[in-house]
């Protein structure tokens, strides 16, 4: 996958802003000519390049005060790390005034929230895991299981879907995501570290990612007959 240039950024800032619906603008731009010829496309790429748009549409659709939040940091903090009235700050989160969207993303780089994506060949150097996560429909308890590969974590979602009673089916979700390092909680990653299960379950955010297992399409599918 080709390094993306400024203009490249643009341009996805730009639709990320212009796009309502996540889903909808992540498998539009997911396998566009921006990333490069389609036939030199790994689906590792798809998968990198999936779960980068996601980040990216998450940031866009952020507000000051929710990269204020997710950046840990108070309303004095903030206005001082960028030299910006405290005043200023105060009305940017409390919505009284709305800054240029411009302004928001250079917080957001700054906070380390985003970056550009510059991938030279050999792939992003951040790691990621692949989630299956089975939770019920309405109450019930909840199970992730941690993969290596999306091969994995597909083969984990089929067999636990598989080994559930027809009346089970009909309670619970099973699905596979995929999890980036970027998206991981830090304070979560320095307690315990990337090698343990823990950090990536909890991850605040998890992305599909292209022939990801999923029961509630299985569900739509049946429907569909």
């Amino acid at each position: 996958m080709k390094e993306l240039t400024d203009q490249d950024f643009c341009t996805l800032w730009g639709e990320a802003l212009a796009t309502a619906d996540r889903d909808l603008y992540v498998s539009d731009w997911a396998t566009s000519s921006i990333f490069g010829a389609q036939d030199e496309i790994t689906d590792d790429d798809l998968v990198d390049q999936a779960a980068y748009l996601g980040q990216l549409w998450d940031v866009a659709h952020m507000s000051v005060q929710d990269i204020r939040t997710a950046a840990g940091l108070t309303q004095a903090a903030m206005a001082t790390r960028f030299c910006v009235p405290k005043r200023t700050i105060e009305d940017w989160c409390s919505g009284t005034r709305t800054p240029p969207d411009y302004v928001r993303l250079m917080m957001a780089e700054a906070l380390g929230l985003i970056r550009r994506l510059s991938k030279p060949t050999g792939g992003m150097n951040m790691e990621k895991r692949y989630v299956v996560v089975d939770r019920p429909i309405s109450d019930g308890d909840w199970f992730q299981t941690v993969h290596r590969t999306a091969e994995e974590a597909n083969e984990a979602a089929k067999t636990q879907w598989w080994y559930l009673t027809k009346t089970e089916k009909k309670r619970r979700h099973i699905a596979a995501y995929v999890v980036t390092e970027s998206n991981l909680d830090p304070d979560d990653v320095e307690e315990y570290g990337l090698d343990s299960d823990y950090p990536w379950m909890s991850a605040p955010n998890m992305d599909g990612f292209p022939g990801a297992f999923d029961s509630a399409k299985l569900a739509e599918d049946c429907d569909d007959d």
